[in-house]
This record gives C-alpha cells, sequence and structure tokens, in this order.
C-alpha cells in the first residue's frame, strides 16, 4: 500500500480563516505589494518560506492560485499567496514560547 501524503489545500479566504490564521493574514497583508514575484517570496515574507517550496508546489499543480508568468518570471497576486500559505501550513498564535 503506497503513503499516502496530506493533499495541499485550496487557498483559504479571510472569511474562512480561524481567528489566529486571519491576523496572520491580515497582518502580513497590510504590508505586501500587490503582486509578488516568486524569487523575492522569502524576502516579502520574512523567510517564512521558500521560493522553491512554492515552484515544488506550483510544477505539482498545488500552488497559490492566482499566478501569472511574466517572460521567464512567475508573480503571485498577494492575497491568493498569503490564502494558499494559510490553507497548507499551519499557522498557530503561539502564546507560550516555552513550548518550542
Amino acid at each position: 500500500m503506497a503513503n499516502k501524503e496530506k493533499a495541499p489545500l485550496a487557498a483559504k479566504t479571510l472569511g474562512q480563516m480561524t481567528d489566529d490564521e486571519k491576523a496572520f493574514a491580515e497582518t502580513l497583508l497590510d504590508k505586501l505589494p500587490p503582486i509578488i514575484a516568486r524569487h523575492q517570496v522569502d524576502r516579502f515574507l520574512g523567510g517564512i518560506i521558500s521560493p522553491y517550496t512554492i515552484k515544488n508546489a506550483d510544477l505539482a499543480g498545488t500552488g497559490p492560485e492566482i499566478a501569472w508568468r511574466v517572460g521567464k518570471k512567475v508573480a503571485y497576486k498577494a492575497e491568493s499567496l498569503v490564502g494558499w500559505l494559510v490553507a497548507n501550513h499551519d499557522v498557530k498564535r503561539m502564546v507560550n514560547l516555552r513550548a518550542l
């Protein structure tokens, strides 16, 4: 029997997010430009996620829903990128840093 991997989730909208996810997304979206190039994702998201992670998701057909090819580069709509990040990565507010 083959290992079954967790299927990537579609991007979440703010209305579908938990309070913690919504606070995280709104904080990011307040500071992000409307369009982000793939090779700049780690810079704009503070190193939270690598451009290679998103490239691999794109190649698997599971990346952010709204993307454009501009010449040889790929760019994402910020809302789509953040919604994808929240849907596919565990975003929770930490209250006790000693739990690390």
